[in-house]
């Protein structure tokens, strides 16, 4: 040890691990400040496998231990979506417990960072060959200590270097001692792998059959996690002697066909029938006609019914069609919260055109960009705002409201519907919080999937909504066409910026019944408004992680009230999943996304598109009616994000990539986790 030319070991090291970070587990259940007892999970493979993988081996000139390690690597990076793999595993010696003597014998043992990459597209028998020249590579340095090893990789004092261990067992312990020359026998030993403390241990002990062992720290790892992680062990042996040597890692799943099959049939669950081939206006219009001198607005004091809303839609959707607009267009409309901007809607609907909302709020010159991309025929607006657009010139603009508006002199009856329900509707803007703002084209079907016989939420011409939202923000297509597509009354806030006060005061005055808040809003109206919510019945929340505080209290102190998680990208129509709660337990460690809406898919996969087993984080995907169509004059990018799997059960189908990490719980709730990118 005294002759090792230590410089050349660390410099072997340093690059070794340059740019590796340590695997986190996503079984791990809590991190305490001291680790528990251990325990053990086993698992014994039977003959005919254990003689086929050495078979397999031998076939391909490597060693068995080189197929062990890489099917543990395969399954790490599965669980911990990682294609650059670290874990440990013991090169030399054994610590021993002799039964009967009065002293633990200590033979030498050291335990080594072991790095091995898992590219997806990368053959299985030239991989498994480089683990093998990988691991003969680290035994020129063997005698390194772990702690300098640490030390030279750039390791922080308190961050370890893995967390996992892998150990091979390769001869029956007297065996072993008898070669050692240890002059007495031995009755009864086991290996004492606890003391390297490390939260997980796999030792795999070679005879006849192949013995699994799993030495875990009981407050980090419970039993039937660790038993499931040795259970995909075994699977990704079996299915690595399946492959053959040519084919790619990605091909290679921790999950059986039966139980990938339950995966994916988790994630389609059938909806209640709906009108999927109805247009919003043509829904709208059958409330119309069924209840006529029902109000469907209400602005201050103002109050406007569905039978008078849909002429004036008509009669602005004649006008717009007499005057040049083509079906098919893209309208911008820029406006305040009004009566008028929810009739402007229907009548861009009704005419088959899809509606795009500039927010009165954004910079000018990022209203430029807007209208620019557009290509837009026909621009919306209002007095007051109209100043601010003068720049727009590649069509017309027209602001409702005025005197000289000859737009209301048109018949009112109902306007043909020059489309379908694949027609867009809208185009949504994103945030641009991962790049640039993206245009969203959102069909009439996928809002209709959304707000008719829903089994997420309970839509009924009694209830009362509140238009809040920015017309620019998905969450103002469930406020708006959720209640009128019903029957429902929605009450437009009359305030443009109000206070948490003003905001209350009118939840509580106008009886609204359902309301949808952003998590930062739902956190403070139940901080300081908690009152003025008793009268709302269902109280959606989204956008954003929910305060687990925050909903407990909401829980207890407003009965009667169903607090409802909605989670959703724009590109699949508002809500994906929503978690419902009338009692503070069903909350978990965080408050869940819940389960698919109706007429959803949704189906959480490993970063190869592989089902992920229960429990693991994977990203999600979503399909079903929800999905819209793609990005505004962006194929590229649509092609990326919106893809059609070889398995997906609606051959032709679509899912979208949403991004977001989730797991599965054993109930089948989806947990949020994060984000897949940054």
């Amino acid at each position: 040890l005294q002759n090792l030319d230590k410089k050349e070991s660390q410099t072997f090291w340093k690059d070794y691990l340059a740019g590796c970070t340590s695997l986190e587990l996503p079984i791990v259940r809590h991190r305490p400040d001291k680790a528990e007892s251990y325990q053990e999970c086993t698992l014994t493979l039977d003959r005919e496998l254990s003689e086929a993988m050495t078979a397999y081996a031998g076939h391909h000139g490597i060693t068995l231990n080189t197929v062990l390690t890489g099917a543990y690597a395969i399954l790490l990076s599965r669980y911990c979506r990682q294609d650059d793999v670290l874990f440990g595993t013991v090169f030399s010696g054994r610590n021993i417990d002799c039964e009967g003597l009065e002293n633990t014998i200590g033979l030498f043992i050291n335990t080594l960072p072991l790095r091995i990459g898992c590219p997806g597209e990368e053959p299985v028998g030239p991989w498994l060959k480089a683990i093998q020249q990988n691991v003969f590579q680290l035994s020129h340095y063997e005698h390194s200590s772990l702690a300098e090893i640490k030390t030279w990789s750039g390791a922080g004092a308190r961050q370890e270097l893995f967390e996992t261990i892998l150990v091979f067992d390769d001869e029956p312990l007297d065996t072993y001692l008898n070669k050692q020359g240890f002059p007495f026998h031995v009755r009864e030993m086991k290996i004492i792998y606890e003391s390297t403390n490390y939260p997980l241990t796999l030792a795999v002990m070679k005879g006849e059959t192949i013995n699994l062992r799993a030495i875990f720290d009981q407050g980090l790892f419970e039993q039937n996690t660790v038993a499931a992680l040795l259970a995909h062990y075994h699977t990704v042996l079996k299915n690595i002697l399946s492959h053959s040597s040519g084919s790619p890692l990605c091909g290679i799943s921790v999950l059986t066909a039966e139980e990938s099959l339950k995966a994916l049939a988790l994630g389609n669950r059938p909806g209640p029938d709906y009108p999927r081939d109805a247009s919003i206006s043509q829904l709208f219009e059958e409330q119309a006609a069924r209840r006529p001198s029902a109000i469907a607005l209400v602005e201050g004091q103002r109050e406007v019914t569905y039978a008078e809303c849909n002429a004036r839609a008509n009669r602005l959707a004649a006008g717009f069609l007499k005057g040049g607009l083509k079906p098919g267009s893209r309208v911008a409309i820029c406006m305040e919260r009004s009566a008028e901007r929810i009739i402007a809607l229907l009548a861009i609907l009704k005419s088959g055109c899809a509606y795009v909302a500039l927010d009165p709020d954004y910079p000018a010159e990022g209203l430029k960009r807007l209208l620019e991309d557009l290509d837009a025929p026909l621009l919306l607006t209002q007095e007051g705002l109209a100043a601010r657009l003068s720049f727009f010139t590649a069509g017309k603009t027209i602001c409702l409201g005025r005197q000289d508006n000859d737009l209301s002199h048109e018949g009112s009856s109902n306007v043909p519907f020059p489309g379908n329900a694949l027609t867009p509707a809208y185009i949504s803007f994103t945030s641009g919080s991962t790049g640039k703002p993206k245009g969203v084209l959102v069909s009439h079907r996928n809002v209709v999937r959304l707000v008719r016989n829903s089994e997420a939420f309970s839509l009924t011409p009694d209830d009362v909504f509140l238009q809040f939202a920015p017309l620019s923000f998905d969450a103002s297509t469930f406020e708006i066409w959720a209640p009128l597509l019903n029957g429902g009354k929605l009450v437009i806030m009359p305030i443009a910026k109000p206070s948490l006060a003003e905001l209350g005061r009118v939840i509580a005055d106008s009886g609204v019944t359902t309301l949808w808040l952003t998590s930062g809003l739902f956190h403070q109206m139940i901080d300081e408004q908690l009152e003025d919510l008793r009268g709302v019945r269902q109280l959606l929340a989204g956008g954003d992680v929910l305060s687990v505080d925050h909903v407990r209290r909401g829980l207890e102190e407003l009965k009667g009230t169903t607090i409802i998680n909605g989670y959703g990208p724009t590109e699949n129509t508002v809500f994906t999943c929503c978690y419902s709660m009338n009692h503070p337990d069903q909350i978990l460690s965080s408050v869940p996304i819940g389960y698919p809406v109706s007429n959803t898919q949704v189906y959480i996969l490993d970063q190869h598109g592989a089902p992920v087993p229960e429990g693991i984080p994977g990203e999600l995907y979503a399909g079903g009616d929800g999905v819209s169509i793609g990005y505004y004059n962006s194929a590229g990018l649509t092609a990326e994000k919106f893809v059609s799997p070889s398995w997906l059960p609606d051959q032709g189908g679509r899912l979208y990539k949403t991004g977001d990490l989730v797991r599965r719980t054993e109930k089948g709730v989806l947990e949020f986790i994060g984000r897949v990118d940054t």
